[in-house]
């Protein structure tokens, strides 16, 4: 009975550290390749309108700052709370004239409760936009949360799958672009 346990433990294990690998690989950012669909998101740089939660309009192609981040969150993202926090100490170092955050929230219940609480915890210069219904997710491909796409003069430079890692990032050299 023994030696027919111990195969099928083998091919047991084999196959779970396998699968585990597979989550692993496939559950990183692609840090250094191209981001898929650029023309799709470029598009959609340019072309979409937003109504923030007081009525305003926002169109990216309109903001200002070269480097434009859109992330998509919500309230009940633990990795969404940590980058929210780590970018408090990023904003020390960079004006929203050079970077600017528009965060689409992805609260579905009292999204504007939920809302105002965050911006009372993390008093960041960010718009937000709400996402009730999920089209700008949709439109934007997001699957998981946080997932952001970097923009650099209209041109997307980088989409995050996961919370970004601001000092990893190429922000000198993107606005050295400029």
């Amino acid at each position: 009975m023994k030696k027919k346990i111990f195969p099928l433990l083998i091919v047991f294990i084999m196959c779970f550290a396998g699968v585990l690998a597979l989550q692993i690989f496939l559950g990183r950012p692609n840090a250094g390749a191209e981001v898929q669909d650029s023309e799709h998101y470029e598009k959609l740089f340019y072309t979409e309108r937003y109504v923030t939660p007081e009525g305003g309009l926002i169109r990216l192609k309109d903001i200002k700052a070269p480097v434009v981040v859109m992330t998509f969150w919500a309230s009940w993202c633990l990795p969404c709370v940590g980058e929210f926090k780590e970018l408090l100490e990023f904003q020390k170092k960079y004006t929203e004239d050079q970077v600017f955050f528009l965060g689409v929230n992805q609260d579905t219940e009292e999204p504007l409760k939920a809302l105002e609480k965050f911006r009372r915890d993390f008093p960041l210069r960010i718009s937000y936009l709400l996402d009730e219904q999920g089209f700008i997710s949709k439109n934007f491909g997001v699957e998981k949360l946080p997932t952001s796409f970097i923009f650099v003069n209209g041109s997307i430079v980088k989409r995050v799958d996961g919370p970004i890692e601001f000092q990893k990032e190429a922000w000198d050299d993107w606005l050295a672009k400029n």
